[in-house]
């Protein structure tokens, strides 16, 4: 009993945590809310890409800058929908695990299909917005029409630049 007792009092005095603990922990806390966060929108936006503005345009782009631009957006949409669901879950136990390093271990491979889109972002997209202002009237239409369907009015690039972007984020908030 007495045994036991100490036994008690080592594993409360250690686990007990100090104030810097605490406020670390909270960050991570705060960074995985802002992880699920952006997750979240992420996939909402390279949603409407694919779902919305891409079939609207496979018809007025030439087919390989099409391929070019919308074909690495399933894949990248897959590896979304594997990593969002694991840090929603970690969120909602992050009492009791309270880091993420795991979950990133998991997908970090699967950054290796953002590298082609990235290889090819700059070029097509001076090809994309040159096709764009030569053809502005037919663009105008199906950008309306993505407006009205998305009750969004980011223009296109705006979504077009969100995989570049995702990797350096994700960098920023595991480094915050």
């Amino acid at each position: 009993g007495e045994q036991s007792l100490a036994d008690d009092e080592i594993i409360s005095s250690t686990s007990s945590s100090t104030g810097a603990d605490e406020k670390d922990r909270k960050q991570r806390h705060t960074i995985v809310q802002e992880l699920v966060t952006t997750e979240r929108n992420y996939l909402k936006n390279l949603s409407f890409l694919k779902e919305i503005w891409a079939p609207q345009l496979q018809k007025m782009l030439p087919e390989n800058l099409f391929k070019d631009i919308f074909s690495p957006l399933q894949p990248i949409i897959a590896l979304t929908l594997y990593l969002l669901p694991m840090l929603e879950e970690r969120l909602a136990q992050f009492d009791e695990q309270p880091y993420i390093s795991d979950i990133f271990k998991k997908v970090i491979p699967g950054f290796q299909l953002y590298t082609n889109h990235l290889q090819n972002h700059a070029a097509s997209s001076t090809l994309l917005r040159e096709i764009l202002q030569a053809r502005k009237p037919e663009f105008d239409v199906i950008a309306k029409t993505a407006y009205e369907l998305t009750k969004s009015l980011d223009p296109l690039e705006s979504y077009l630049i969100l995989p570049v972007q995702r990797l350096p984020r994700y960098k920023m908030l595991l480094e915050a």
